[in-house]
């Protein structure tokens, strides 16, 4: 429900030598899929078992997030963007307030009016923006905030301030 649907559908109309992987469920009866189906240059993969999801971001070139414009506070951080940083590859998003200071791993539109220029810039550029260097620093963010690593934390705070008597 708060995908840009109008942006997704220019964006894939004025890339036509692009072609665009939809992953997940969707509906052949309602209206994104009936406005999108004739298009050449989509794939519907459709819903797929979660030990693939990684074989299909690494086989891919760029990472899309499009949400509406308007802000919802579970845009804040979706794990969405992790699976994506833990790809290394280079991801173009509409703005998410929790990535506003991370330029270097996210090309992010400030507003979605900008999403269409940032996307060609990175389709003309895509050997640098998913240069190793690049790459290293997305995996070495989506490491740094694991779930694993940030457990690690919270007990490393716990065990600074929490005697245990025997």
């Amino acid at each position: 429900p708060y995908l840009d649907k109008e942006l997704f559908q220019r964006l894939i109309q004025t890339s036509p030598g692009i072609k665009f992987l939809f992953v997940g469920p969707y509906n052949k009866q309602g209206s994104f899929y009936r406005e999108l189906k004739d298009f050449k240059n989509i794939i519907w993969v459709g819903k797929i078992p979660i030990q693939e999801i990684p074989f299909y971001l690494l086989k891919s070139d760029i990472l899309l997030v499009l949400y509406a414009e308007k802000y919802h506070d579970d845009q804040s951080s979706p794990h969405k963007f992790m699976e994506y940083f833990a790809s290394g590859k280079v991801i173009v998003a509409t703005y998410t307030d929790e990535y506003k200071d991370k330029e270097e791993l996210i090309v992010m539109s400030r507003n979605n009016s900008e999403y269409e220029k940032n996307f060609k810039k990175v389709v003309h550029n895509i050997e640098y923006y998913n240069s190793a260097e690049l790459q290293t620093k997305r995996i070495e963010f989506a490491y740094q905030n694991s779930y694993k690593v940030q457990l690690n934390k919270i007990f490393q705070l716990i065990n600074q301030h929490v005697t245990i008597k025997a």
